[in-house]
């Protein structure tokens, strides 16, 4: 019944923002920065010559879209929601293809891909257990050496997050209902056979890249302590925009980034 609730709200979603950049994320600058980490990860782990790129749960395209401005990659971007689909296909690119698929029943060939990457898509699979299944399909679709850069949110920095805010007398930030946000101890057991993080060389530590969390200090703490009861919280305004141009600091944001290689 919730994967029911969540494709209506994803339908929701295609309806108000369309092809729009704030469909699934509103706040603009956390979208141009997860775009920017897979862009720069991708050029990392590309190949010499052809890279093919696979986006799973790509929603209506648009980050996929802004990825196939490079020519030298093939990109294959998959949702499992019909409304989200119909809005990628509109997006008409040589080197850019969409195709409905679930991840966890997923139609796509073995080895086919050289990277994947993930923009906050596996936390809406309800439930750990169909989360490792996500991770286990990525593993299958990946080329040996092949890498995973993994954008999705954790709850450790959610629980700094919210103890920031608790300082300022701020309510807790929630988990949106169509959200499962990973536990890291989780996932390095679950991975360790079958991934090594490229970056530490391990295959028990993961390193984890909290690319976003001076901004969301800034964003989801000090801007609403601010202006608390003076005015409505309205984000991608030019004061919270300061914080996504500085270097990022501690562990003040759920969304955090990952690379894993396939052994």
């Amino acid at each position: 019944m919730k994967f029911h609730r969540i494709e209506k709200h994803y339908n929701k979603e295609a309806k108000i923002y369309g092809k729009s950049p704030k469909s699934t994320m509103p706040d603009l600058f956390i979208r141009k920065m997860e775009i920017a980490k897979i862009q720069e990860y991708i050029e990392k782990f590309k190949n010499k010559e052809n890279t093919n790129v696979l986006e799973i749960g790509c929603g209506n395209g648009y980050t996929i879209s802004q990825l196939s401005k490079k020519k030298s990659y093939n990109f294959v971007g998959v949702d499992s929601n019909n409304e989200m689909i119909k809005l990628a296909l509109t997006r008409k690119k040589s080197n850019l293809k969409f195709f409905r698929d679930n991840i966890l029943n997923s139609k796509l060939k073995n080895e086919s891909f050289d990277i994947v990457y993930t923009e906050r898509c596996l936390i809406n699979l309800e439930n750990w257990s169909n989360q490792k299944t996500a991770l286990n399909e990525i593993h299958r679709v990946l080329k040996k050496g092949g890498v995973y850069i993994m954008i999705e949110a954790f709850k450790d920095g959610l629980t700094e997050l919210n103890s920031a805010r608790k300082v300022l007398g701020l309510n807790d930030i929630s988990i949106a209902f169509h959200n499962c946000y990973f536990d890291k101890k989780k996932i390095e057991k679950s991975i360790k056979s079958k991934f090594k993080d490229p970056i530490s060389k391990s295959k028990i530590k993961i390193h984890y890249e909290n690319f976003l969390s001076s901004y969301y200090f800034g964003s989801r703490v000090l801007y609403p302590a601010l202006i608390e009861g003076k005015k409505e919280i309205i984000y991608n305004n030019e004061f919270i925009r300061f914080f996504s141009l500085i270097p990022s600091v501690g562990n003040y944001s759920q969304i955090q980034l990952c690379v894993l290689q396939k052994i």
